[in-house]
C-alpha cells in the first residue's frame, strides 16, 4: 500500500503516504518525537483531489505540475465533494495511453481526427441518449480541381488547414463534450450544440477564405480561379476552393441512426455546393 486517505465525515481531508510516513518517523527519534501527536502531524494536508468527472488528461496536467516531491504521491477521487476512490500515476498514465493507442485505432492518419467508426459511435451514442445536437457536415468545394492541378501534397495542405480551422473554431465557440471527426478526403463532421453552431461555422468560413488563396499561386489567386483544357481542348474554369457547411439537428426530426441523420446532412450539402462562394444551410424541415 503506497498511501491512505485520511476522510472526515465522507471527505478527504489529507494522504498519509508511506514516503511520508518513513520520513517522520524513520529517523533514530522519529517514534518518540511523533507518539501521542495528531495524525495531522504527518499527512500532506493538501493532497491532489479531483472530481470523478474530470478528463483524464486534465487529471494529469495537474498531476504533473505538482512540486518534485509530490510528484508521484496517490490522486484521490471525490464525488459530490465525498471521498469516492483513489488512483495512482501509473494507473492514470497507463489508462490514458491505452485510450490514446484505441482512438489512434480509428483515426485519420492525415489529420489525427477521429474517423469513420468513431464518428458512427458519437451519433449512435448521442441519439440513444436523447441529446440535442447539431451535426455539421463540411466539404472543401473545388477541391478536385486544385488537387488535380496542384498535386496530392497541395491537396493534403488544403485538407490539414481546414482540420486546423474547424479544430479552432470548435475549441473558441464550441461547447465541452463537443466532437470533430474526419470522414475522408474534404470531408469533415463537427458535432455541437445547437446554440454553438451559428458562431461555428461563421468562423470556420472567414479563416477559410482568409487563408485557402495562399494556397495557389499568384497568377491563379490574382483571377480568382484555375483554367485549363479538357481532353477535347474545350477551356475550363473552377473557382478557388470555398468550403459549405450542412446542419441538421437532432431535435428536428426523429433519427433512428447515425445513417438517417447523415442521409440528410448529405442532401443538405449538395444543396449548399449549388450556392456560390462559401456557405452554410440548416435543415428546417420537419418529420
Amino acid at each position: 500500500m503506497r498511501s491512505v486517505v485520511v476522510v472526515d465525515a465522507g471527505r478527504p481531508v489529507g494522504l498519509l503516504t508511506r514516503d511520508r510516513l518513513y520520513y517522520h518517523l524513520g529517523s533514530h527519534y522519529g517514534v518518540a518525537l511523533y507518539l501521542g501527536r495528531p495524525l495531522t502531524a504527518v499527512i500532506d494536508a493538501n493532497p491532489l483531489i479531483v472530481d470523478v468527472d474530470l478528463p483524464l488528461e486534465n487529471v494529469s496536467q495537474l498531476a504533473m505540475h505538482r512540486p518534485m516531491q509530490r510528484l508521484y504521491d496517490d490522486i484521490i477521487v471525490v464525488q459530490d465533494k465525498k471521498y469516492a476512490g483513489i488512483i495512482s500515476i501509473q494507473r492514470l498514465l497507463d489508462t490514458i495511453t491505452q485510450t490514446q493507442i484505441e482512438l489512434a485505432r480509428g483515426a485519420n492518419p492525415l489529420t489525427g481526427l477521429p474517423g469513420n467508426r468513431r464518428i458512427e459511435e458519437e451519433i449512435n451514442a448521442r441519439l440513444q441518449d436523447g441529446e440535442d445536437f447539431t451535426l455539421i457536415y463540411v466539404d472543401i468545394d473545388n477541391f478536385k480541381a486544385f488537387n488535380d492541378k496542384y498535386g496530392f501534397e497541395k491537396g493534403d495542405q488544403a485538407i490539414r488547414l481546414l482540420a486546423d480551422i474547424i479544430t479552432q473554431a470548435v475549441t473558441r465557440h464550441g461547447a465541452p463534450g463537443d466532437f470533430t471527426g474526419h470522414i475522408g478526403g474534404d470531408d469533415f463532421v463537427i458535432i455541437t450544440v445547437p446554440g454553438r453552431a451559428d458562431a461555428v461555422c461563421q468562423e470556420i468560413i472567414a479563416n477559410f477564405d482568409r487563408h485557402t488563396p495562399y494556397l495557389y499561386d499568384p497568377a491563379d489567386r490574382s483571377q480568382g480561379c484555375i483554367c485549363s483544357f479538357d481532353r477535347q481542348g474545350k477551356k475550363q474554369c473552377f473557382p478557388l476552393m470555398t468550403v459549405s457547411l450542412a446542419l441538421v439537428d437532432s431535435r428536428q426530426r426523429t433519427f433512428k441512426n447515425h445513417l438517417e441523420m447523415a442521409a440528410v446532412a448529405a442532401e443538405l450539402k449538395q444543396y449548399a455546393k449549388l450556392q456560390p462562394g462559401s456557405i452554410y444551410v440548416r435543415d428546417r424541415r420537419r418529420n
